[in-house]
């Protein structure tokens, strides 16, 4: 039987992995790629466009390389080439460090793990910007040990942006600690010291990078998209400006929304840079346009397209088929330098609406029609639903429509922070007491999945990890009271950010008693 021509293997299942199998599915629609994973994600689970294959702890070092080339080697037999895509950092470095173990079964090419080390930690990236001219924020590298005085010995004052090293990688992720982010954003080195006391009270022993700030919002980012061919050629290039990032602690410095643009300038700065280290394959690069210079500041080099990037096809670019085409069919042509506007969005559009601040931005949105790359998918129905809705916009024009300002009046309970850490404390443990593992139990045995009830985090996650037997009770009780911990940090740190926007937040002493609070409420209803 006559092989076929191809198939795309994609490394995960998130957002970047379903955005990337629709891509090929679009340019090849007779073609099924193959999803390969530890666990199915929930923006994957139920979708019809791949298949997938599930390989416990396929993430590790010891099972990746064996458990791949067992992959690919049974694929061969029925597909002329073979794809792979990562779509995380980590399933890029596990492909770059062990692409020689693979016996030349995968088509396309990646960097070497030389040139990944240098782009895995930011000093040293910073240090390639500086030998071949590309701008880069001041930066401070500090090792653990330094992590306390550095704050005395900056070169540029505060407010200041920190990162650990490499805010991807395994050991970060894995560790916890109060308040951990990919990002942080200090005023003040007090705020500072906060942090890093907390954090070296976990597990995490990598570097910091702390950078001067760059003045500007989320639509002074930048985001550059490239492929370049097997043999380092810049095939094409996509520019886009964030309008929205997430703000939850962990998304911080994921977008939201984007508008794919166009600069001839910066694209030929950045074709010449990529082409002179020796670049492969996909890259996704983060920078900021700094109004005091006019200039771009680099930021990061991400070898492999991130879940935003699905923003090159609002603009009309298949990232994908460009791939296919060069390395399955040999067929090249010119570089694609992108100058179409279009907008891609993760959000609705009152999200948009509310939190894009630009007025020049909003009006400038209002003439697209935001493409996804996901949708909502927890449920066959809710997939359904949204395809429905989707249709009926595409026919049926809807003006916008103006509502009247509510006038509302917000309460916050002020509590000291080790009142909070002891209240949150002593409620779990008495959740725990009164049968909070049995519940979690009896929920399993009546048919609901375990990876169901840890899509919902926070107590299910953890106390059903314990159930099945992922967690030791101690490592249960330990993680939950972290995370939950982390999140009341999370709400003081947005109602914080409630009051920056405008906001009046009328604080109330959480130790008042009962009849006192009810006076405080009453008194700011009748507007005193």
């Amino acid at each position: 039987m006559k092989k076929k021509d191809f198939l795309p293997i994609i490394l995960g299942s998130d957002e970047n992995a379903y955005g990337t199998a629709r891509l090929f599915r679009e340019a090849y629609p007779e073609v099924t790629p193959l999803l390969v994973c530890t666990a199915q994600l929930i923006p994957t689970r139920h979708s019809r466009l791949f298949d997938c294959r599930i390989i416990a702890g396929f993430e590790r070092e010891e099972v990746f390389p064996d458990a791949l080339l067992g992959v690919l080697r049974e694929c061969s037999k029925d597909y002329e080439k073979l794809l792979v895509i990562p779509c995380s950092d980590y399933y890029t470095g596990l492909l770059c460090r062990h692409y020689d173990h693979f016996e030349g079964l995968i088509a396309n090419r990646f960097i070497p793990e030389q040139l990944l080390e240098t782009f895995d930690t930011k000093d040293r990236f910073y240090a390639l910007c500086e030998q071949y001219g590309m701008d880069y924020p001041k930066t401070v590298i500090a090792a653990p040990d330094e992590r306390i005085e550095v704050a005395d010995r900056l070169p540029f004052d505060f407010p200041i942006v920190v990162k650990p090293e490499n805010s991807n990688a395994l050991d970060y992720l894995r560790c916890h600690f109060e308040g951990q982010k990919k990002v942080f954003f200090f005023d003040t080195k007090e705020e500072y010291l906060t942090m890093v006391r907390s954090m070296n009270g976990s597990d995490y022993r990598g570097k910091l990078i702390l950078q001067e700030f760059i003045p500007g919002g989320d639509d002074a980012m930048r985001v550059l998209n490239s492929y370049s061919d097997t043999d380092g050629t810049v095939r094409a290039m996509c520019l886009g400006q964030p309008v929205l990032e997430y703000y939850d602690p962990k998304s911080v410095g994921n977008y939201a929304a984007i508008l794919s643009r166009g600069d001839t300038l910066l694209y030929d700065k950045m074709q010449r840079f990529l082409q002179a280290i020796g670049y492969v394959g996909f890259s996704n690069i983060d920078m900021k346009y700094d109004s005091r210079t006019g200039r771009y500041v680099l930021f990061e080099i991400n070898p492999r397209l991130g879940r935003s990037s699905f923003f090159c096809r609002a603009a009309g670019i298949n990232m994908m088929k460009l791939l296919t085409e060069d390395v399955v069919y040999g067929r090249r042509g010119k570089c694609i330098y992108n100058e179409t506007t279009a907008l891609w969005s993760n959000v609705p559009r009152g999200i948009l609406t509310r939190y894009v601040t630009s007025p020049a931005l909003r009006e400038e949105m209002k003439q697209y029609k935001a493409l996804h790359n996901t949708t909502d998918v927890d449920t066959v129905k809710r997939a359904i639903r949204a395809i429905e809705i989707e249709e009926y916009y595409a026919h049926t024009p809807v003006d916008e429509r103006a509502f009247p300002k509510l006038n509302s009046l917000i309460i916050g309970v002020d509590i000291d922070r080790e009142l909070r850490r002891t209240k949150i404390s002593n409620r779990l443990r008495q959740r725990l007491n009164e049968g909070m593992v049995d519940e979690v139990r009896r929920l399993i045995e009546q048919g609901i999945q375990p990876d169901d009830l840890i899509y919902y985090g926070l107590e299910y996650k953890y106390l059903t990890l314990y159930v099945i037997g992922k967690l030791t009770y101690e490592e249960m009780y330990r993680e939950l009271e972290i995370a939950i911990h982390q999140f009341a940090k999370r709400q003081m740190t947005w109602f914080r950010g409630m009051e920056r926007r405008g906001f009046t937040i009328h604080w109330m002493d959480a130790g008042l008693p009962m009849e006192e609070k009810i006076a405080f409420v009453q008194a700011k209803l009748e507007g005193n």
